[in-house]
């Protein structure tokens, strides 16, 4: 996993116990759960793992081009 300058992971990637066809994956960001918007963007992207597609989850920094955030 992709580790930040502070020793921190700062990227994780979910895989689907049954990938779809062509490996679909999805880009999203990940930050505190004690927000519901955040709680509920995390549940639909579990719903997306469940049905088959990868998604890989990076902090804001991330997302926005510096992997050392």
């Amino acid at each position: 996993m992709p580790v930040g300058k502070d020793g921190k992971v700062n990227a994780l990637i979910m895989t689907p116990d049954k990938p779809l066809p062509g490996n679909p994956w999805v880009l999203g960001t990940f930050q505190d759960v004690r927000n519901a918007a955040v709680a509920n963007m995390t549940r639909t992207q579990l719903e997306l793992v469940r049905r088959g597609f990868h998604v890989v989850g990076a902090s804001p920094g991330v997302v926005l081009g510096d992997w050392r955030t």
